[in-house]
């Protein structure tokens, strides 16, 4: 075959593919792995594409008074209907609605410029959180930004596609330093005496006590530990009991999903270790006289929830529930008042310290690890787990050695978030409601 017949032809791998110029575009199809059927089949492909008639008019008329508000919230839509959804596409909805929507919501699609993404992104960066009073976090306006690129990008996509329409998304257009950049803020942790003395202390509740060991024993999340159950400790596993943790808690509040390294909605579940200290006290919450029986007048099943509401053991706890009491216990033991992850942190950074040399193992507890075949084959991992839950110092003091903690070398008084005057201004549930 000529060349200038074959420029338009390009094999990769086994297959030839084929690319037609038609209005100004590019289309690019995979034909065969002849050569000669790939040349029938691009002559057939330029013919079909030329004589393809154009966009029904009615569309591009509606096209024409598309807004950016209605563009995005198709792009939401049809999130939704995928077969696996996004796990933040509810987030993704509130962050338009919140912050993108009353900037350039109203603009037409069409008539977009970098101009108004760039204004988009100033107001950002000036934009006062009504929750916090301060600025928004460079990591907020990243997420936003985030959003607002991925939304475009899908739209242009669905144009192009559906109505033979070219548009490119202008983000592409912003320079670096125009764009939210996401930053790495160092996380705060609790000091190893405070987790003893949360812990410890029989000033706080025992249902509280528990709470917190889970938290500080485990390292998962506080979404992922309100929703094991009972029925979720295996106790008859060596050397360690474990956790098997399959689900957590949904963004949203109401209901629950996959784990959040299960992006595929495959169904990962999690094997944690149970630390002999925290099996000691999940023991005596379940069974002693006064645990799970004082509060809810019998044993637990499997069905029940591992810690649940203390007024309702059908029921989960609320995230702003732990939030307060956390601030409420710091302040009792003299402990630094920090955010309920904090508890994660504070896990990864004491087990780093009691055993660095398995630093690569102690991955695997708080974070599902992408696999291979021979997962269901492998002891060593799982051994290998428990020794690094073996080596973690974590225990309960004795009660006569529980007092009050001074603060932290820099941790100044105003600085802490437990402190009585922080603690009056956390807002309840009921208030919260009330502002919405």
């Amino acid at each position: 075959m000529a060349a200038s017949k074959m420029k338009n032809l390009r094999k990769r791998g086994d297959v030839w593919y084929g690319s037609v110029h038609v209005d100004g575009r590019t289309v690019e199809r995979a034909l065969s792995k002849d050569r000669r059927e790939a040349q029938r089949m691009l002559r057939e492909l330029r013919r079909d594409l030329r004589l393809r008639p154009p966009p029904v008019a009615k569309q591009l008329d509606e096209l024409a008074d598309l807004t950016v508000r209605e563009a995005l919230e198709e792009v939401n839509r049809r999130r939704r209907l995928l077969p696996n959804p996004p796990k933040t596409v509810d987030d993704e909805a509130k962050r338009l609605a919140d912050h993108v929507y009353p900037v350039i919501g109203d603009v037409p699609l069409l008539e977009l410029r970098a101009r108004h993404l760039v204004a988009l992104a100033r107001v950002l960066r000036e934009k006062v959180s009504e929750h916090t009073r301060q600025p928004l976090a460079a990591n907020t306006q990243a997420n936003i930004w985030g959003v607002v690129v991925t939304y475009l990008k899908a739209e242009e996509r669905r144009l192009r596609r559906e109505l033979e329409v070219t548009w490119q998304s202008p983000a592409d257009l912003l320079e670096p330093r125009e764009r939210p950049r996401a930053v790495r803020r160092p996380r705060g942790y609790f000091r190893r005496d405070e987790v003893e003395a949360l812990i410890s202390d029989h000033r706080i509740p025992l249902y509280r006590r528990v709470l917190w060991h889970g938290l500080f024993g485990t390292g998962m999340r506080l979404s992922e530990f309100t929703g094991l159950q009972h029925g979720d400790v295996d106790w008859s596993a060596e050397p360690l009991s474990r956790i098997l943790l399959r689900r957590q808690r949904a963004r949203s509040g109401a209901g629950w999903q996959p784990l959040k390294e299960d992006k595929h909605g495959v169904g990962i579940t999690r094997e944690v270790p149970v630390h002999p200290s925290l099996a000691a006290a999940l023991r005596a919450w379940r069974s002693g006289p006064e645990g799970w029986v004082l509060h809810y007048t019998r044993f637990p099943t499997d069905e029940d929830y591992l810690v649940p509401r203390i007024t309702d053991p059908s029921k989960p706890l609320s995230q702003g529930s732990v939030y307060r009491w956390l601030q409420q216990d710091c302040a009792t033991v003299g402990a630094t008042g920090r955010a309920v992850h904090c508890t994660r942190n504070t896990f990864i950074t004491l087990v780093d310290q009691d055993a660095p040399e398995l630093r690569h193992v102690a991955k695997g507890i708080t974070h599902s690890v992408a696999g291979d075949a021979q997962d269901g084959y492998r002891r060593s991992e799982w051994l290998q787990r428990c020794a690094v839950m073996q080596a973690f110092r974590l225990g309960e003091k004795p009660v006569a050695e529980v007092v009050a903690l001074p603060l932290a070398a820099g941790d100044r008084p105003g600085k802490n978030l437990a402190s009585e005057e922080n603690i009056a201004k956390i807002p309840t549930k009921r208030a919260r409601m009330r502002v919405q």
